[in-house]
């Protein structure tokens, strides 16, 4: 019996290992696999992120100045749709930089009233504040983007 003892224990710790082994490993690189598509998307969602700057670019050069039209869509829509699935800790703060990014749009509609009505010496007027608080806002907002990925991706 004492010959057996150590065949008996070595079979349990392998039949154990058999047992255990294949969900551990899956659950393993099923941890790893989210990791990585969170980080994607939020890749992703800092992309829009600057696609939303260039869009308002875009947009102001048609409002204020009379650039044709392209009828592009502001991607900051699909950054929220990317919080809202997988960091929703940031929805508070893409909320804030939507506000000041209408605010913005106001004054590039402001903008547009004074084009349209000749007033071309006040076109720019009130500009440097408005975008400025758009950047200040989105740099905070990136700022806080990159301390998450520091934290959370390394």
């Amino acid at each position: 019996m004492e010959t057996l003892l150590p065949v008996i224990v070595g079979g349990l710790i392998g039949l154990a290992g058999g047992i255990v082994g294949p969900p551990l490993a899956h659950w393993l690189s099923e941890g790893s696999s989210n990791k990585k598509k969170r980080a994607e998307k939020l890749e992703e969602m800092i992309g829009h992120l600057y696609a939303h700057e260039h869009w308002l670019g875009v947009v102001r050069s048609i409002r204020v100045y009379g650039a044709q039209d392209n009828n592009e869509q502001s991607p900051l829509p699909k950054a929220k749709a990317i919080a809202a699935i997988y960091f929703p800790q940031f929805i508070p703060a893409l909320a804030g930089l939507s506000v000041v990014s209408h605010r913005y749009e106001i004054w590039m509609l402001e903008g547009a009233k004074k084009r349209l009505t000749g007033n071309i010496k006040e076109l720019n007027d009130g500009h440097r504040e408005a975008y400025q608080a758009y950047l200040d806002n989105q740099e905070q907002f990136l700022s806080t983007l990159r301390e998450f990925a520091a934290s959370e991706f390394r």
